[in-house]
């Protein structure tokens, strides 16, 4: 978060950790797979809590699995946990789901288009996807998706940036006006019909098809580096990790058990956080391991 953000990282990270807590909580409930995942998953390997300067957590779900969460999460509804999806809302307009604290109201400084739904802070779920047997194939099945990807991205870019040359942007903005015309919901809805062509449990190779990085070492693995998963502790609490996590990481974060620079050791996500309800930024000014689940 910038330095406009009015709530401090602690009570931020006591958030995440809360809507942690409930995904886990219901997956466990439910007997459905989840993993820890990127910069969390490095949290919990080196620091068994947050990275100390991150300000977002992030997860991954094989589809089956996620489409069984977003059915009981519709069935039982949290009082301030809410899942955004394009299963669970027409009016949702982004790849990645996510599950939002609603008592918490976030502005992101973007160059997209603010989603007609509201958020709060989030926790965002990557979903898995079969990518296929052999290396090459899932490249290409990767390369597919991240094409479908920028044109989402395209379809929801503003205008006018802030910070940058109007002109330029107005520019870009009209270059791009036939996959605007289109809509970003029909870019949604034909990246996740070609993301769920292959499924998780068929294929040698699984990817994070949403996770729209351009290099596709980034997000392919084997899907036995998965497995089952295995645990680990994020401030006294278990979760489940890739049952091979160091070969889910390293692919993208090489030696990621060394501390990087001081000057990178800041938080990355750029936008404004309010928490008008003062019990509720009471709550989550306490210890992560008592904030809501």
């Amino acid at each position: 978060m910038d330095q406009e953000n009015t709530v401090p990282l602690p009570v931020i990270q006591n958030g995440l950790f809360g809507i942690l807590k409930y995904i886990r909580d219901v997956c466990d409930r439910n007997g459905l797979k989840y993993f820890l995942a990127y910069g969390t998953l490095i949290g919990a390997v080196r620091h068994q809590g947050f990275v100390p300067w991150d300000d977002d957590m992030d997860i991954q779900m094989p589809r089956e699995d996620f489409l069984k969460f977003a059915e009981i999460v519709r069935r039982e509804p949290h009082p301030y946990y809410r899942l955004l999806a394009k299963e669970a809302s027409p009016r949702f307009t982004r790849i990645i789901p996510k599950v939002i604290d609603t008592r918490a109201r976030l502005k992101q400084k973007s160059p997209l288009r603010e989603d007609k739904t509201p958020w709060g802070f989030f926790v965002d779920i990557f979903v898995l996807d079969g990518a296929g047997d052999t290396r090459a194939e899932a490249e290409k099945t990767y390369q597919k998706a991240f094409s479908l990807y920028s044109h989402w991205r395209r379809s929801m870019k503003k205008m006018f940036v802030p910070g940058e040359n109007r002109v330029y942007t107005f520019l870009v903005w009209f270059k791009h006006l036939p996959e605007k015309t289109m809509g970003a919901r029909y870019w949604v809805i034909k990246h996740d019909r070609f993301s769920s062509r292959k499924a998780y449990d068929d294929c040698v190779y699984v990817s994070a098809l949403d996770a729209g990085t351009m290099e596709p070492d980034r997000n392919i693995w084997k899907r036995e580096w998965f497995g089952d998963g295995t645990s680990v502790t994020l401030y006294g609490e278990t979760f489940r990790a890739p049952l091979n996590w160091d070969a889910v990481l390293r692919p993208e974060y090489g030696d990621y058990m060394t501390l990087p620079p001081p000057e990178e050791r800041h938080p990355k996500h750029f936008c404004s956080l309010e928490i008008p309800d003062p019990d509720v930024l009471a709550e989550l000014s306490g210890t992560k391991t008592n904030s809501g689940s």
